[in-house]
């Protein structure tokens, strides 16, 4: 993003302040009718995508060019368009009304515009899928096999992108990022600039920077914690990571492995309630399920998910024989309180949205909330320049999500136009002859595949229009069906080739890229389990009552146990290569074989536990164990 300062720069934090206060504004006191919310969503925050995000690598990083200013002005009419002739286009009656020759005109560029504006400020790889997807539709006649379509004319292809409330790029999924999407982002925005990220911080380190191995087990808890408002695994990676990833690499961690556990971390938090991610609201009003609801089916996984990563930590930290912080190094509890206030917000945001209140609205109240509160204390007060700052911040924000959500618009539309999501179902079931673990196999890779280096709402819609009917098709319930395709949406910003969350924690700690994506992906490996389960059984997400769900949590916790020493091949000491085959097979098997009872289960877990500890604290007994070590001297 460029650093545009002088009259350009108020005038550009003016537009987004503005246009982000007034989305604050409707989401506590209504919205405009679906259409109107949707064009001026687009209104506001395409145009400055050009004037904020350089064109190529060579353009000014200061200041925009003539043609971007050219192009902000022109992403202006066609949303503007449709604005002021909302009602008209509302009354339309699709393939009867005529599509004018300015429709044509002015859908066919806003298109071409979100395109561009998408590959600058999103992803190139997003923008490349948009694309392929929209000539498709111009060809899908010429196509051959499944691909095959009906020919479209180019007024019904403008008519399903531009001429439509309920699809193309006005579509429901804009309407979520103009709703519930912009609230969440706007008040994520206000508890960072409150100092949230420093009582987190001060709250992971006293938590769990004591025990052994400490500074990776910081990065966790501190990760999750501030995942859990921030959405974004790259921003929580940049955050976080610049005090995590150098702290870890101090007390002997290798790089790779310092940049793995923050990136697999960071990117726990679009799955770790109460705000998770974008995508998680697109998720709640894709299935029409109350997003408390949500958070609730969501939480049991989120812990397991951190505890897997949690466990990792612990036993390499063992392995290398790390110790804990020191005493001195540890914030103090009453460091720590000066901060409590400030999570009044969060027991708002949760209890307003465990009464059913809608989340535009629980985000509304809550920023009222952050505000009043942060006024409480000299230290956290926000000052007329600060509060302007962070609107300015916060509506640069919605930008990128925007233009993301906009875009997986079209995709999703070309998909449904064109029949493409039953004939991706009907090659599925015909790959998979209908067996459940194949079939979501292959949509795992899909998911992993689309999640390359395209965020993960965009990622998220995408799949889960191909392949969440496929799976409510096999059996699985709807929530838990998209619970699943967002899983892996999650996980492809730490999967490599492409892994944009390890790429950056690999920048950080001055670490290859693509090893640190594999240590990221290994940690990241409850995360597939977790996902797994959702497939097979509705306890993790409390639709089969407490005791079920105590149960199948305890089991995952221990077959995770088992997973995570078998991975580093140390539990209190190392282990053989034959043990660790078996404490995987194991740990697998008990976490997904749900036609075993788990009582069976448990007890094969809790027997091997049981005789590879017992095994190698015989062997410790008779051996000197090397004292742990507080710190390595690495030279960085």
């Amino acid at each position: 993003m460029r650093q545009i300062n002088g009259s350009v720069g108020i005038a550009l934090g003016i537009w987004t302040g503005l246009w982000a206060a007034l989305h604050i504004y409707w989401a506590g006191f209504g919205y405009p009718e679906p259409l109107t919310t949707r064009a001026l969503h687009i209104l506001a925050f395409l145009p400055p995508a050009f004037l904020l995000f350089p064109a190529t690598g060579r353009s000014s990083t200061d200041k925009p060019s003539v043609l971007d200013w050219l192009l902000a002005a022109a992403s202006l009419l066609p949303p503007a368009y449709v604005y002021h002739y909302a009602n008209e286009i509302n009354l339309r009656i699709a393939q009867l009304d005529p599509v004018l020759p300015l429709h044509i005109v002015l859908g066919l560029a806003l298109v071409a515009l979100l395109l561009e504006a998408v590959r600058r400020a999103v992803a190139p790889a997003l923008m490349i899928i948009a694309g392929i997807m929209v000539v498709y539709l111009f060809v899908c006649d010429y196509m051959p096999g499944f691909l095959q379509y009906r020919s479209f004319s180019t007024g019904e292809i403008v008519e399903g992108l531009y001429l439509s409330g309920n699809q193309g790029v006005f579509g429901f999924i804009t309407g979520i990022s103009a709703t519930v999407v912009s609230a969440f982002i706007i008040f994520g925005a206000f508890i960072e600039g409150t100092g949230s990220g420093r009582l987190f911080m001060n709250l992971g380190t006293r938590a769990a920077g004591r025990y052994v191995g400490g500074a990776a087990k910081v990065g966790v808890v501190t990760s999750g914690l501030f995942g859990m408002i921030s959405g974004s695994s790259t921003a929580n990676v940049a955050s976080v990571g610049s005090f995590t990833i150098p702290a870890m690499i101090r007390r002997g961690y290798t790089p790779t492995f310092a940049g793995g556990v923050e990136a697999a971390a960071s990117t726990g938090g679009q799955i770790m309630p109460p705000i998770m991610g974008a995508a998680a609201f697109i998720l709640a009003e894709t299935t029409q399920t109350p997003y408390s609801h949500v958070i609730a089916a969501a939480a049991l996984g989120a812990v397991l998910y951190f505890f897997s990563i949690y466990i990792n930590v612990h036993y390499e930290a063992r392995k290398l024989r790390l110790a804990g912080m020191r005493a001195d190094e540890l914030p103090t509890w009453r460091t720590v309180l000066r901060d409590a206030h400030l999570l009044l917000p969060l027991v708002t945001l949760v209890v307003l949205l465990h009464g059913h209140f809608s989340p535009n609205f629980a985000a509304f109240w809550s920023l009222v909330t952050m505000i009043a509160v942060a006024s409480l204390r000299a230290h956290t007060r926000l000052g007329v320049k600060d509060f302007l700052a962070i609107v300015a911040k916060a509506g640069r924000a919605v930008i990128t999500v925007a233009l993301a959500c906009t875009c997986a618009n079209l995709v999703v539309t070309a998909l449904t136009m064109t029949g493409m999501t039953l004939s991706f179902g009907s090659l599925v079931l015909s790959v998979s002859n209908g067996n459940l673990v194949v079939a979501g196999t292959l949509l795992m890779v899909v998911c992993l595949i689309l999640g390359m280096g395209v965020p993960t709402s965009a990622a998220y819609v995408i799949a889960a229009a191909i392949g969440a009917p496929l799976l409510i098709q096999l059996g699985v319930p709807e929530l838990a069906a998209h619970l699943f395709v967002l899983y892996f949406a999650v996980f492809a910003e730490v999967t490599p080739p492409v892994a944009v969350a390890s790429y950056t924690a690999a920048a950080i700690a001055k670490a290859n890229p693509m090893k640190t994506g594999l240590q990221a992906f290994r940690l990241a490996t409850g995360g597939i389990i977790v996902g797994y389960n959702y497939l097979f059984s509705q306890a993790l997400l409390l639709e089969e009552g407490w005791l079920a769900a105590v149960s199948h949590f305890t089991m995952n916790l221990a077959g995770l146990t088992l997973i995570a020493g078998a991975i580093s091949g140390h539990f209190s000491a190392t282990v053989t290569k034959p043990v660790r085959v078996i404490a995987l097979a194991t740990g697998i098997s008990a976490c997904l074989l749900h036609d075993v009872p788990i009582t069976y289960r448990v007890m094969a877990v809790v027997a091997l536990l049981a005789a590879i500890y017992g095994w190698q604290r015989r062997q410790a007994r008779r051996s000197d164990v090397l004292p742990l070590v507080e710190e390595r001297d690495t030279g960085r």
